[in-house]
């Protein structure tokens, strides 16, 4: 196994933001069954290092392809275009406040009356920005490698790349969200 290859090489599948995740875990099975470092037990220290490494990759290679928020920024990686989300913080202010209200509002669920029906449409509210903020990813990169396909510089990754900050602020609410549910119905 070349450790060299993408996470869409290793995978055997296209380089695209839309991927079949039933395909990804299957060949991720069948990539583990062959890597897994227990069937190098009895191999040298070298077969069982490199085993180790390429279960490794496997494991973040399907960690990045099934997340959507961590599959647009590895596309952006691929274009030579990491996305920082560490140190390049800048935000519009009305993104900003919007996510300061979403916050307040996540807060507020735990007291509201009817937890579960708030709850509730608060998960609808944030899937349905994801979902917008997919849809614009999506658009702008395809722009993107268009303008490249056809010769013409762009500067539309850095575009793409507030559109996946975006995606991974929603992402953390999801997970907030998620375990706010985990703490009601315990």
């Amino acid at each position: 196994m070349d450790l060299k290859q993408n996470y869409f090489q290793l995978f055997s599948i296209p380089v695209a933001f839309d991927v079949d995740l039933f395909v990804i875990k299957a060949a991720y099975r069948e990539l583990q069954r062959n890597l897994h470092p227990d069937r190098f037990a009895n191999s040298t220290a070298n077969e069982k290092l490199l085993s180790m490494q390429a279960s490794s990759l496997v494991n973040e290679a399907k960690d990045v392809l099934q997340s959507p928020v961590r599959r647009a920024a590895y596309l952006l990686e691929l274009q030579g275009h990491p996305v920082d989300f560490e140190t390049n913080i800048a935000m519009s202010p009305d993104f900003l406040m919007e996510q300061m209200e979403l916050r307040e509002a996540l807060d507020e669920l735990k007291s509201s009356s009817e937890p579960e029906k708030s709850l509730h449409s608060f998960t609808q509210r944030i899937g349905q920005q994801m979902d917008d903020f997919i849809i614009e990813f999506k658009s702008l990169f395809n722009d993107y490698l268009c303008k490249i396909e056809q010769g013409e510089q762009s500067a539309l990754l850095e575009s793409t790349e507030m559109v996946v900050r975006k995606m991974q602020f929603m992402n953390k609410l999801q997970i907030e969200a998620g375990k706010i549910e985990e703490d009601l119905f315990d």
